[in-house]
């Protein structure tokens, strides 16, 4: 019977460990890019659709370069977790009528 070892699967050492600014950074910019891109009173329901988005990108890609969870610094998980965290708050903020208001143009083409 074989043992699966999991310190013998193959992983990008460059993706293990984060430099600590670098979720900080890319939360900004991705919070800068969508206020400036949509009408103010949609701005938080597209923050949090963004934001989840970005949160299952970076989660996938993080399981699929076998990122460590307890690595020292920032790793992908961490960043992760803060565009969900992020899902979340704005999710929380924004009311129902904005989110119909948001995708209500896509409903209605069908």
């Amino acid at each position: 019977m074989s043992v699966l070892r999991s310190e013998h699967r193959p992983h990008w050492p460059a993706l293990r460990s984060l430099p600590p600014h670098l979720g900080v950074v890319a939360t900004v910019a991705s919070v800068l890019l969508l206020v400036l891109s949509v009408p103010p009173p949609l701005a938080l329901p597209a923050l949090s659709f963004a934001s989840f988005v970005a949160a299952a990108i970076v989660a996938l890609l993080a399981c699929w370069s076998r990122t460590d969870r307890r690595a020292e610094g920032l790793t992908l998980w961490d960043i992760a977790g803060i565009f969900a965290l992020l899902w979340i708050v704005t999710g929380m903020m924004s009311g129902p009528e904005q989110m119909v208001q948001l995708f209500g143009p896509v409903t209605a083409a069908r």
